[in-house]
């Protein structure tokens, strides 16, 4: 069974997951734990969550019967990008407490950007945020090279040759976590497309009157494809004519054919 663990589900609610996708209509809960041998509460339990997380759906029948497919997947992918970039315009303006609180710090790294931002414009040095957070030296040391790493913080020479160091502007903090939160989705969101991607092209089950004209462009040798679109009535193609000849790159973009 394919492995969903891009989309952080457990074994198990992936093989739920898994039999739903390969079944391709609803299916009882019956069936589900006797394919996997697990109890029907245990069943339950994960559709539940699978239900909750949006990526299956409840159909209103006796016996009760569920349903996914990777059009149902997908809608989730949209969502979840939806609702992420509604959070990272947000972010922009967000008050310091709360850019502070998504940042991922722990409490001695909070510290010292609280201390850089109450100081702010001026700099301080290790030993004047040491006396202002209560920490050791060489605990305030190893955390500012770990913000200094992630750009929230940086130093310059002082007057008597020692560091100094200052918070960057509240606004650039945030655009920089947004930029690595986006990069970490972006990485993500292509493993969750491959694990869909899994399930929409050859190993699943599906009639031949039932195929797109994007999956049977994938199915058949290029030359067949090509004798394929030359039958294909010009009601279809749309402003392409039948009798048009048909060039060496030919592409399938959402069901319609480019030329």
């Amino acid at each position: 069974m394919t492995s969903f663990s891009a989309w952080d589900l457990t074994e198990k609610e992936g093989q739920v997951l898994s039999v739903l996708l390969k079944a391709g209509k609803p299916v009882s809960v019956r069936e589900i734990y006797g394919k996997l041998r697990v109890t029907r509460y245990y069943v339950y339990e994960i559709l539940k969550r699978l239900k909750d997380l949006e990526l299956v759906e409840e159909l209103d029948e006796k016996p009760k019967k569920f349903l996914t497919s990777t059009t149902i997947l997908r809608r989730k992918i949209q969502r979840m990008d939806a609702e992420l970039n509604n959070h990272w315009t947000a972010f922009q303006t967000a008050p310091r407490e709360e850019v502070f609180a998504e940042l991922g710090l722990n409490d001695t790294e909070r510290d010292i950007l609280i201390a850089l931002a109450d100081a702010a414009p001026n700099q301080l040095t290790i030993l004047e945020i040491r006396d202002r957070i209560g920490q050791s030296k060489s605990l305030v040391e190893r955390y500012l090279k770990t913000l200094r790493s992630r750009k929230f913080v940086k130093r310059s020479r002082g007057l008597a040759q020692s560091y100094q160091y200052t918070i960057y502007p509240l606004q650039k903090i945030a655009e920089t976590h947004t930029k690595q939160e986006q990069t970490e989705w972006g990485q993500k969101r292509g493993r969750l497309e491959e694990q869909i991607e899994a399930f929409s092209g050859g190993d699943k089950p599906q009639n031949f009157m039932d195929l797109s004209l994007r999956d049977l462009q994938g199915r058949v040798p290029r030359q067949n494809w090509l004798n394929i679109l030359r039958e294909i009535p010009a009601t279809i193609k749309g402003v392409v004519e039948v009798s048009q000849r048909v060039p060496a790159h030919v592409s399938i973009d959402d069901g319609h054919v480019i030329f």
